[in-house]
């Protein structure tokens, strides 16, 4: 396993860096879908992930005593598969759903491989809140699936019942 040192300002760097990348993602969906559903759908992911962001922020702030201004990492963080405009809302939340697990995946193996405790302590924080969106997300793509199949149940019922 390759030792890796990050420490919570790095960490929060990281952090930083994926919520940014997120949300420019999110935001251009946004404009590129005509849907409304999921545009509102699109909204609030966006929203929460500038929730996110903005708390990170004020953790760097507090923990550094400056603001963050700009972040200039060499790699873009970005998981994000771009959203076409014909996508479902379940296909969004899936792919959604999807990116964010390999956020996780990454923050949980680097909270691993860090050997500076404060850098594993703010990894391991990002992982939580991570781990809780992805459940969140879970938990809606169930509701709106069931949704659907409780729409289309519907359907086929009134279409029985016409053919009768």
């Amino acid at each position: 396993m390759l030792e890796t040192y990050i420490d919570n300002i790095e960490a929060l760097r990281i952090g930083l860096q994926f919520e940014i990348d997120a949300y420019n993602e999110l935001r251009l969906a946004i404009k590129g879908q005509k849907n409304e559903k999921i545009k509102r759908l699109l909204f609030i992911l966006a929203n929460n992930v500038l929730k996110n962001r903005r708390r990170l922020e004020q953790k760097y702030l507090k923990l550094t005593g400056k603001k963050i201004l700009y972040l200039n990492l060499n790699n873009k963080s970005c998981l994000f598969k771009p959203f076409h405009p014909e996508h479902s809302d379940l296909e969004i939340l899936k792919i959604i759903i999807n990116q964010k697990e390999k956020k996780l995946d990454f923050l949980e193996k680097t909270a691993l491989e860090t050997k500076v405790f404060c850098g594993k302590k703010v990894l391991d924080e990002l992982v939580s809140v991570e781990q809780d969106q992805v459940d969140l997300l879970k938990l809606e793509y169930r509701v709106r699936e069931k949704q659907i199949a409780i729409e289309e149940d519907k359907q086929m019922a009134g279409n029985n019942y016409q053919e009768v």
